[in-house]
């Protein structure tokens, strides 16, 4: 990955596994975040391991669920 300062990565299925692993890689090359998935504990957990805390916004969702996906997509952008 290269530098990702001044960019929001939306990482969704980060609460483990690979989408943990690619949150976590984005916030060290300077990226701020939105986290997505089920568990809004786990996306807590997630956020704590990130080096600036602060910049991580947590979006918890179902995306088999979404009845508007335009609308999810909104509420991304305007969390950071």
């Amino acid at each position: 990955m290269t530098d990702l300062a001044g960019k929001v990565v939306w990482v969704t299925g980060a609460s483990g596994g690979l989408g943990e692993g690619l949150a976590l890689q984005a916030a060290l090359r300077g990226a701020k975040l939105v986290l997505s998935a089920r568990r809004e504990s786990e996306l807590e957990r997630v956020r704590q391991r990130c080096p600036r805390p602060h910049e991580v916004a947590l979006l918890p969702l179902d995306l088999e669920r979404m009845d508007d996906p335009a609308e999810v997509v909104r509420r991304a952008g305007s969390l950071l």
